[in-house]
């Protein structure tokens, strides 16, 4: 899978060397003779961008939580073999999530999210030229009323790669001053992806008559076979 390479050069290049990568709180064996599993057990909150490259897999536990701040952020693990797994009630985070390995398997009421991570100052024609009215990406944000129009739609339908979009504001008497867009969730399986949980990029939701809400971000996955 080309797209897969190419991404995975990438990031090996920014990777993190040594045989115990910062990310990891043991490694355990894999199987078949494959490389070392990298095992995250606990809940951690990252600075910034963070980007792992790794000879083996990754496993995040039971109701783990491994996620990066602020919003925008990059989250990308890049598994020369092996495969990323979470277990039951687990979750990886970012607002810019890349996932690299032979599969992908997400346990039911796991999840990787980009939810609310966007934009929240997105151009008006992308939001729409009022505080009311839904955000656009892949199609038109809703309307407030005739003369209120949603956000334009925008971004490439075939390769898709945006974030979606919200609104700052300043006023101080609003509630909220900003809703945000959906994040990208890119997953690239050389194999497969079993899926029982959620990948989601989800806006931020409206905030009564103040603010519309942000629009959806980007879910994209290439691989050869899907288990749902």
């Amino acid at each position: 899978m080309p797209g897969a390479a190419l991404v995975l050069a990438a990031l090996a290049r920014v990777g993190v060397d040594g045989p115990m990568p910062p990310i990891c709180d043991a490694l355990v064996n894999g199987t078949l003779g494959a490389a070392p599993i990298c095992l995250v057990n606990r809940t951690r909150v990252l600075q910034g961008d963070s980007r792992f490259a790794l000879a083996g897999g990754v496993r995040l536990a039971q109701g783990v939580a491994l996620g990066c701040e602020p919003a925008l952020c990059a989250l990308e693990f890049a598994c020369a073999s092996g495969d990323i797994e979470l277990e039951a009630g687990s979750m990886l985070r970012g607002g810019n999530v890349t996932l690299v390995a032979d599969a992908l398997i997400v346990a039911p009421s796991a999840s990787v999210s980009a939810s609310a991570l966007g934009l929240d100052d997105s151009p008006d024609d992308y939001y729409g030229d009022r505080h009311v009215q839904g955000a656009g990406y892949g199609g038109v944000g809703g309307s407030c009323l005739a003369f209120n129009a949603g956000g334009a739609s925008y971004g490439d339908a075939t390769a898709p790669a945006a974030f979606g979009s919200g609104r700052h504001v300043s006023a101080p008497f609003k509630r909220r001053e900003s809703v945000r867009g959906g994040g990208v969730v890119a997953v690239f399986a050389r194999s497969a992806v079993q899926l029982d949980g959620a990948l989601v990029a989800d806006g931020e939701a409206a905030v009564g008559t103040a603010l519309g809400g942000g629009s959806g971000g980007t879910v994209i996955v290439r691989l050869s076979l899907i288990h749902i």
